[in-house]
């Protein structure tokens, strides 16, 4: 009887491995679709046109390249706490984002959710990814959809942290010299509490200020948070009610919340199955619960974009590359399909071992009951 179970154990031990190999071995790669390609290498090209007008731009105003941009982007920041720097930042992470293939990325995420032209999308952003910032403009200008874009000034340390060159800056820039037609449509200090509150300069900030009012840009200050949320939240449902998806880049304290209700998550969630109401999120949610979760409890789709290291590895986007990889070269533009022929091989041959160990088994028992 040892030697019968022995005899199992190792013919679905052999079942196992046989599906587990097979299934893993054998894939092709191949290019997503023509059309997707094609978006996602437009929206690529043009998030990298954009990148060079920045870069250019900040050499004609002084402001130079950063040493640790290795990549010559332009898009990384000051490594030294400025007036509107908030938080620490991940050098490697910043530099990784520069990639204009983020926004090839930004594109298949969107075209593999369904979305089509003048469907209506979010885009909140902080000044901390810039270059990813861009990359989420440049693709839904190439997919034409209908956007409405919340930005915020402050930046970690090598974001768009330089005081006369910020984020918003940065987008009138490209919205002037018609690179992008996407423009910003509200903007906030960021920060502590959404107000620029750890801003350690106030003529900085009043001129920042000056800036975004002289630009007609709509802005908001609001020291209560929960009625800076309810205050977006019925912009975006008198504005696009028919939302399909919110893009977060950065961390945000408007796009996660604060303390136990903060937004942690990275990656692409699915809106809540059970869609509450707007009446019952302004109404009954917890004073601290940010935007990215209103809207996921309202039934939109999220994708926020955070954890650079976890998306890289997810999206096939190398991190932390030495030199620019070329458009298109990155495994988030291919597909892996895999062989099923051979998981089929291996199922019909554990099929056989089966059979021969039922029958090996019958024999035995006959002859157990032949003996008593």
């Amino acid at each position: 009887m040892k030697q019968l179970k022995l005899k199992v154990l190792i013919v679905w031990f052999s079942i196992i491995i046989l599906l587990v190999v097979f299934s893993f071995s054998f894939k092709t790669r191949t290019r997503v679709n023509e059309e997707m390609n094609q978006k996602m290498v437009e929206a690529s090209n043009l998030a990298l046109t954009a990148f060079e007008s920045i870069k250019e731009l900040k050499i004609q105003k002084g402001i130079g390249i950063s040493e640790e941009d290795v990549l010559n982007t332009g898009m990384i920041g000051s490594n030294k706490r400025t007036a509107i720097t908030t938080t620490e930042g991940v050098l490697e992470a910043k530099r990784t984002s520069c990639n204009p293939e983020w926004a090839g990325v930004i594109v298949r995420r969107l075209m593999e959710n369904g979305l089509e032209e003048n469907d209506e999308v979010i885009l909140i952003f902080s000044g901390s990814f810039p270059a990813l910032n861009i990359a989420a403009m440049a693709a839904c200008e190439v997919l034409n959809l209908k956007t409405i874009i919340f930005a915020s000034i402050g930046a970690s340390y090598y974001g768009a942290n330089q005081e006369d060159f910020t984020f918003f800056d940065m987008a009138k820039h490209l919205n002037d010299s018609n690179i992008l037609n996407k423009k910003i449509d509200y903007v906030s200090l960021g920060g502590a509490l959404d107000i620029g509150f750890d801003f350690h300069n106030d003529t900085i900030k009043n001129e920042i200020i000056n800036r975004i009012n002289e630009a007609c840009v709509n802005f908001i200050y609001e020291e209560n948070y929960r009625l800076n949320i309810d205050n977006r939240l019925n912009i975006i449902y008198n504005e696009v009610p028919n939302v399909k998806m919110v893009i977060n880049t950065g961390g945000s304290l408007i796009a996660y919340g604060q303390g136990l209700y903060a937004y942690t998550k990275t990656g692409f969630f699915e809106g809540a199955l059970y869609k509450r109401t707007l009446n019952y999120i302004i109404n009954n949610r917890p004073d601290n619960m940010g935007l990215l979760e209103c809207l996921h409890l309202l039934g939109v789709d999220v994708f926020s974009m955070r954890d650079i290291r976890y998306l890289s590895s997810l999206y096939g986007i190398e991190y932390d590359p030495i030199k620019m990889p070329k458009i298109a070269s990155s495994a988030a533009f291919y597909v892996d399909k895999y062989n099923i022929i051979y998981p089929i091989i291996g199922i019909v041959v554990s099929i056989l071992f089966s059979v021969i160990l039922f029958l090996d088994y019958k024999k035995y028992f006959k002859k157990y009951y032949k003996k008593y």
